[in-house]
């Protein structure tokens, strides 16, 4: 399967990058008060990595995205704008 890359080409629809994923997740981490800690917590991973997924040097796994998505109380589809 071909991945995407943050454009939309005839290969399918748009798939943000891990970068912009990543600048999405601090965004609302910091508009809600949460630390990185707390989501490396409630991850169960190192704070390191945490700051790796924001700089989008580490992708978020579908199981991680879920749970993040649940301590900020936001939908998937906001976490992936």
């Amino acid at each position: 399967m071909r991945v995407n890359r943050g454009r939309r080409t005839p290969a399918g629809p748009f798939v943000p990058t891990d970068a912009a994923i990543g600048a999405r997740l601090r965004a609302l981490r910091v508009e809600r008060g949460v630390s990185q800690e707390d989501v490396a917590s409630r991850l169960n991973i190192a704070q390191t990595s945490v700051s790796r997924i924001e700089a989008g040097t580490r992708p978020l796994r579908l199981t991680e995205a879920l749970a993040v998505a649940a301590l900020l109380r936001v939908g998937l589809d906001e976490l992936a704008r």
